[in-house]
């Protein structure tokens, strides 16, 4: 499966929690992650828990890391590098609404900004 975003700036909020739940992420994701995120808007809404990606998700239990929220990965590619998107459990079970569902936040071992040289107005391609 294939997914085509466009970049946009985001919050910066994850970037904080990334930093304070490093080691937890790691864990997690077999990989050290970049603190922070690439947002993607796309034009069709994406779950995580879809029959295609439910049984690729990584689930980040609030009471396993201490946080506020449960926490999704799962496992991508975002222009070739190996990357994982992120979600809340709550964002995904729609508590902010069906538009919200069209974002995408993308971790990666590497600033991907930066690695893929990219700006807002970029698309980029997600695969699994």
């Amino acid at each position: 499966m294939k997914l085509v975003g466009r970049v946009e700036d985001g919050q910066g909020d994850l970037n904080n929690w990334m930093k304070k739940y490093s080691k937890e992420y790691e864990l997690k994701a077999q990989t050290p992650l970049y603190p922070g995120s690439l947002n993607l808007r796309t034009d069709t809404v994406f779950r995580f828990y879809s029959p295609e990606h439910q049984d690729q998700v990584i689930r980040m239990d609030k009471s396993e890391y201490g946080g506020e929220r449960h926490i999704l990965l799962l496992p991508c590619f975002c222009n070739g590098v190996k990357a994982f998107l992120w979600r809340t459990e709550r964002w995904e079970l729609g508590h902010f609404g069906e538009e919200e569902l069209k974002l995408l936040e993308v971790l990666s071992p590497v600033k991907l900004r930066e690695h893929l040289d990219i700006v807002n107005g970029d698309d980029v391609e997600i695969t699994f």
